[in-house]
């Protein structure tokens, strides 16, 4: 459906961390809200299809509280703190989508 070179996949084993979003490329933010996550194994689906593989920024991790809550909903529920590479912190779809969708309209991970 869309070729590689139009996919930013979002993974915390990335080395490169997501700086800015580009409305031409299509974001897959599956392999951060996969609580039976294996280690690697998002990035080696990225590198298969082409893609572009980034990881969310430590400071993103700010707008995550210490029980994985976002302050969008604090009825969520997950795990995990570090936007160092490699420590996927794990967080719910929807999560994730309102933080890109925030960041998108105000530049910043705040």
């Amino acid at each position: 459906l869309f070729h590689g070179k139009d996919l930013v996949y979002l993974t915390p084993d990335a080395d490169e961390e997501l700086a800015f979003l580009d409305n031409n490329k299509v974001y897959v933010i599956g392999g951060l809200a996969d609580k039976g996550r294996i280690a690697g194994a998002s990035l080696a689906r990225a590198k298969a299809l082409g893609a572009r593989p980034v990881r969310l920024p430590a400071s993103a991790v700010g707008a995550f509280d210490h029980t994985g809550q976002t302050e969008f909903d604090k009825n969520g529920q997950s795990g995990g703190q570090s936007g160092e590479k490699g420590h996927g912190w794990v967080k719910r779809i929807e999560h994730v989508v309102r933080l890109l969708a925030r960041f998108g309209e105000t530049k910043d991970w705040g």
